[in-house]
């Protein structure tokens, strides 16, 4: 495989009993227990699905939003993806009024309907700052529904890199994204809302594939590479609709690059990436 360069109203919510599991380090395990049941979700689409990503620099780095809809429309889904992402941001800043995230998505909600909100938090902060975080979730939710009070909000879980092992965060890559999955799946719990596990899936595929660091940007090891933004957009699509992976046609554009590498995948690697989502997606869903 080759690698690639490259808010306001106040809702009542249950806040309790959610820091405690990331803030005290729990013990990690790159891999579910077996007696995990298994989830399978069979979600019909909502049609026509409009979808807004709210996020930072794991959003905004190849597109994602354009990805999703690729992959949607070649299913023969009737969605549109739309963004707010600044490099670096965390909910808490987006759900500040002045921020300028915060006035990005004011514009995008005043003017348009979602069918789909989908927030993602600073890569470490669920880890790191885990009361902070869903805060912040708390809060920018909230903003969301004055204005969008139709729209299914939902969480979006990032994935462990090579610097958060650096910093501690688990002795494995894998470690690290099982906190991050613990973080998110208890704001998830706190808030009533669906997750999509993207950092499960990544988590998967670097099982499968212990050798093989084509998910990441190779100058940091730490965003995604086309391949990682086609994974990501697989698992936010059938987290969104009952469709078969298996299907999909779309691969991107061969010989085309972006700032950060080529921006296809390969029929080898696109098999691969359908698998770890399919699996991941198979026994996690979107519950919390």
């Amino acid at each position: 495989m080759r690698k690639f360069p490259f808010l306001l109203c106040f809702l009542t919510l249950p806040l309790m009993g959610c820091s405690s599991p990331v803030n005290e380090h729990p013990k990690s395990r790159s891999t579910p227990s077996s007696s995990e049941p298994e989830i399978v979700s069979s979600e019909e689409p909502i049609l026509p699905m409009k979808v807004l990503f709210i996020g930072n620099s794991f959003t905004f780095y190849n597109d994602l939003d354009a990805v999703t809809e690729a992959l949607g429309k070649d299913l023969g889904l009737d969605i549109s993806c739309d963004r707010v992402a600044i490099g670096a941001h965390h909910l808490y800043e987006f759900a500040t009024s002045g921020d300028d995230g915060y006035n990005q998505i004011q514009a995008k909600i005043e003017a348009n309907q979602y069918t789909h909100i989908i927030i993602q938090e600073h890569s470490t902060y669920p880890v790191s700052n885990y009361s902070t975080f869903l805060k912040g979730a708390t809060d920018l939710v909230a903003n969301l529904r004055v204005h969008q009070p139709a729209a299914d909000i939902r969480l979006y879980e990032t994935w462990g890199f090579e610097n958060m092992v650096t910093n501690q965060y688990g002795s494995t890559i894998q470690e690290c994204e099982q906190r991050l999955f613990e973080a998110y799946r208890n704001a998830g719990k706190a808030l009533s809302l669906k997750v999509h596990y993207v950092g499960r899936a990544f988590s998967k595929y670097l099982t499968d594939n212990p050798s093989d660091t084509s998910l990441y940007y190779s100058v940091d090891n730490k965003h995604p590479s086309f391949l990682g933004t086609y994974l990501s957009g697989l698992i936010h699509l059938r987290s969104l609709a009952n469709v078969n992976l298996s299907k999909v046609a779309y691969q991107g554009e061969q010989g085309h690059m972006n700032s950060y590498g080529e921006t296809y995948v390969s029929e080898n690697d696109k098999a691969k990436l359908i698998s770890a989502a399919t699996s991941t997606f198979s026994q996690y869903g979107t519950s919390y």
